[in-house]
């Protein structure tokens, strides 16, 4: 028992001291406990990503008329989304991110079963399309691959405005 355990210590000092390089941060993040976040210098190398900037999101929401108005996320409509630079970052450019993004939602009623379309669809660039309920309202994640550039678009809706955050990274060759 006393031999398997000389073995594990070396990993549990290492989990505990957090070992590797980077820095470590208390709190924050949405950590509620406040306890230490390791964090590491070299993710966007570690992962491949040659820069990464995030863009600013503003845009329009007209429901679908057929679908009843109710409390809570009613995402049945067109999501007319216009991304602008909101940080480079590390980045020279995001010529590629910035312009209009629309969709077209719409939710089988029995099913709950999302469809939405993007305006834009192209089988070189794919994207991942989703919308989910944050609170009493609707908020969309359309992940678009451009490339080699991902690009997570995440406008909220409130009443018939769109607002949020978008990231862009973009791959090494």
């Amino acid at each position: 028992m006393l031999k398997n355990f000389s073995i594990i210590l070396p990993f549990l000092t290492c989990l505990t001291l957090a070992c590797g390089t980077g820095e470590t941060t208390t709190g924050g993040g949405g950590n509620d406990d406040d306890e230490d976040i390791f964090v590491d210098d070299n993710d966007d190398e570690l992962f491949g990503i040659a820069c990464s900037g995030e863009l600013s999101l503003t845009g329009t929401f007209v429901p679908d008329q057929s679908v009843p108005a109710t409390d809570g996320c009613q995402p049945s409509g067109t999501w007319a989304v216009n991304a602008d630079v909101l940080d480079l970052g590390t980045c020279d450019n995001m010529d590629e991110a910035v312009g209009e993004y629309v969709y077209t939602v719409s939710v089988d009623s029995d099913t709950k079963e999302q469809t939405i379309n993007y305006q834009g669809d192209d089988p070189e660039n794919p994207a991942n399309l989703k919308v989910s309920s944050a609170g009493s309202t609707c908020r969309g994640i359309f992940v678009h691959y451009i490339g080699l550039v991902e690009l997570n678009v995440q406008p909220f809706l409130n009443g018939t405005d769109l607002s949020g955050t978008a990231t862009y990274e973009r791959f090494a060759e």
